[in-house]
């Protein structure tokens, strides 16, 4: 197992709750699935502190918004992926990780859908 297939797997793990909790506090402003849940946008403290979790995390970890744009990047997530977290926060996921697998998976999650499979990334 190499520290590529561990970074992954942490991303895996962490990805499904980053998605949960960022379409939580950002669907609502769009009117998406999760609507109603939460009427209003988070207040700065709480996203500063979940700005601070990602950024501090060993692993690579992001957050989308219920548009799939990137919200949150880390450091090892900017490794990983070989982007700049200046460019790729704001910008749809899409863009960012160049990965149809990973934009379907990050909508089901958003749409409420609760899933795991493997997905490979460049040549594997």
């Amino acid at each position: 197992m190499t520290d590529l297939d561990v970074a992954v797997g942490a991303l895996g793990v962490l990805l499904g709750a980053v998605v949960t909790y960022a379409a939580l506090r950002w669907g609502s402003a769009r009117g998406g699935a999760s609507a109603g849940v939460l009427d209003e946008l988070p207040n700065e403290p709480e996203i500063d502190r979940a700005v601070r979790l990602l950024e501090a995390l060993p692993f690579a970890a992001f957050t989308v918004d219920a548009g799939l744009r990137v919200r949150v990047f880390n450091a090892a997530a900017a490794s990983l992926f070989e982007v700049d977290r200046g460019r790729a926060v704001g910008r749809a996921i899409i863009e960012v990780v160049p990965s149809v697998e990973l934009e379907r998976l990050l909508q089901q999650a958003i749409d409420g859908a609760t899933s795991a499979r493997d997905i490979t990334f460049g040549a594997g």
